[in-house]
């Protein structure tokens, strides 16, 4: 798996609706203290086992079900379903420590099945990312949401004081996410937008997100 180090340069990550937006995956997880959430035969399987803080993602069982509702237990190591041998490459993109990241993700299988299973908080764009980041925060803040993930949502964009000119134009532009559509009632609620409502960002937007690129800590270095 390559982890770390992004491919090629940093530009890489900002996605061309149609064009570039075919592989891949961005999606926000939490910074949590390894000992939480791996078991003592892990410290092998993480280099980040020894750390203070250690990104995992929101799935968790409870009675033998997960929170998702898949009667499955999740990994214990990822926090989702599906093992880290599934993932080619995981790098870190936008640091908002010490709430979370923010990572691009690529895997050896479908990454569709990824992208529309449930709990998971995966997009093909940082723009659809930061959409879906707002409608968590705006479930946890004016619909009363204390699931872990809305929490995480909140604090990730606190951190990042996201200017408030990309915020509007996300919200005028960037097309419901997962969180807004599953409220309209809609079955097709873990589906992608179609991607011709899907404007390709600002530069205003590319900037800022280099800066936040060239900024980003690598794993194991959250303490």
């Amino acid at each position: 798996m390559a982890i770390g180090n992004p491919f090629g340069n940093h530009a890489d990550y900002l996605k061309i609706i149609d064009n570039t937006d075919n592989k891949g995956l961005f999606g926000f997880a939490k910074l949590d203290d390894p000992q939480n959430f791996m078991k003592p035969e892990d410290v092998t399987k993480r280099c980040d086992y020894h750390t203070t803080k250690a990104l995992r993602g929101f799935h968790k069982a409870v009675d033998g079900v997960c929170n998702c509702g898949l009667e499955e237990e999740p990994n214990n190591l990822t926090g989702g379903h599906f093992p880290l041998e599934e993932v080619t490459a995981l790098f870190s993109v936008v640091d908002a420590s010490p709430a979370g990241l923010i990572c691009y993700f690529e895997f050896v299988g479908d990454e569709d099945f990824y992208l529309t299973q449930r709990g998971n908080t995966f997009t093909r764009t940082l723009q659809e990312q930061f959409r879906f980041l707002i409608e968590w925060e705006y479930a946890h803040q004016h619909l009363d949401n204390n699931e872990e993930i809305a929490i995480s949502a909140t604090e990730v964009l606190q951190v990042l004081d996201l200017p408030i000119t990309i915020r509007e134009w996300i919200l005028n532009s960037v097309p419901n996410d997962k969180v807004n559509r599953f409220l309209e009632g809609r079955t097709d609620a873990l589906q992608r937008a179609d991607t011709s409502t899907i404007p390709d960002l600002t530069e205003e937007f590319k900037e800022w997100l280099l800066d936040k690129f060239s900024a980003a800590k690598g794993f194991g270095e959250h303490g």
